[in-house]
């Protein structure tokens, strides 16, 4: 059996901001076209908050993936590009990483997941039956 690793989950409050809350996206860009398409990314990532409307702080020492972890009634399998998936494979939400193998042992994750409308009336931290 596969051991995951212990995911401290809470839930945030709608009015609590986290680090990049309402920053402007910076990925670097100098040149003309590469500003469009940061302000394109930009655009996408507020839309795609604006869809979610349930928030979770999610920290743990370990992998970079909180697999096993209970977000709402959700368990988390895989986050990658973006995308939190269920042990079903459905696509619940989206995350934003805040600490990636931080900490003296490089071991210390931070992650905010953000669940999409439609999966907020979940009961939280409750595994399905």
């Amino acid at each position: 059996m596969t051991a995951y690793p212990d995911v401290a989950v809470r839930e945030m409050a709608s009015d609590e901001s986290y680090p990049s809350d309402g920053k402007p996206l910076d990925l670097g860009a100098r040149t003309l076209g590469k500003k469009l398409i940061e302000a394109g990314a930009e655009n996408l990532l507020e839309r795609t908050r604006a869809i979610c409307n349930r928030r979770f702080e999610l920290t743990w020492r370990g992998g970079r993936i909180p697999r096993g972890a209970v977000v709402a009634r959700y368990v988390l399998a895989w986050t990658q590009n973006g995308q939190v998936l269920d042990n079903d494979g459905q696509c619940i939400g989206t995350y934003e990483r805040l600490v990636e193998n931080g900490g003296p042992e490089h071991d210390e994750q931070c992650m905010v997941v953000m669940l999409y409308r439609g999966h907020e009336s979940c009961t939280p931290n409750r595994a399905p039956a």
